[in-house]
């Protein structure tokens, strides 16, 4: 919780490559391979938050059966959020969910502000100003959604079909991206896991999951 976006994806990739060839990694443990230039440790998910962040976990495991760890960063000094001198403003970034009833929102939040669309209108379960990801080449190029998926993190991306390069993407709201592209709504109840094509903003979406790979 609390980084660049970006940078925690590259973080919790890397956490995942290094388990699929049999690394294990262990709660209070420090680790200095996740985040270049310091140490990271994890902690222990509590139960009572598994709901909330592991529905897919809860899923495959058929129940609550399982452990889930935290990696928490540390600040410039080597402090972490349960240290004493951890400054304020970085504990609340990354509040751990072992220490704390409220969860953060950051890193998929944007400010609020308003659309030209009424509350009637908005099709998502989601709020508006829930952060999504798309393109340069959609935003300021005005090139058609081609391409929805709804991560199995929850995370919507709308995206173009000619970039996957991290130097062309771009956070915005859920609801601008709505207010952009009203055909979007259509795949409001896509579920988590799955993608949505066209070939052009004419034809109608098709829906699968997506690729293990994706």
């Amino acid at each position: 919780m609390g980084l660049d976006i970006h940078l925690m994806h590259q973080m919790i990739n890397g956490i995942g490559d290094r388990v699929k060839i049999g690394i294990r990694f262990l709660a209070e443990a420090r680790y200095a391979d996740i985040l270049e230039g310091y140490d990271c440790k994890f902690a222990d998910v509590l139960e009572k938050y598994f709901e909330e962040y592991f529905g897919q976990a809860i899923n495959y495991y058929k129940g609550h059966h399982f452990q889930a760890l935290q990696c928490v960063w540390p600040d410039k000094r080597g402090l972490f959020p349960g240290d004493p001198d951890f400054p304020e403003n970085l504990r609340n970034k990354q509040t751990p969910v072992t220490t704390s009833e409220r969860a953060s929102k950051i890193s998929r939040e944007v400010s609020s502000h308003a659309h030209k669309f009424s509350k009637e209108e908005w099709p998502f379960r989601d709020a508006e100003n829930t952060a999504s990801f798309t393109t340069t080449c959609v935003v300021r190029e005005n090139f058609p959604v081609l391409l929805v998926s709804h991560d199995e993190e929850g995370d919507w991306q709308f995206l173009c079909g000619t970039t996957n390069s991290s130097k062309d993407c771009l956070i915005v709201c859920l609801g601008c991206a709505f207010e952009r592209d009203r055909s979007i709504g259509e795949l409001a109840d896509l579920p988590l896991g799955w993608q949505a094509r066209r070939k052009s903003k004419d034809l109608p979406w098709e829906r699968a999951p997506a690729p293990a790979s994706e």
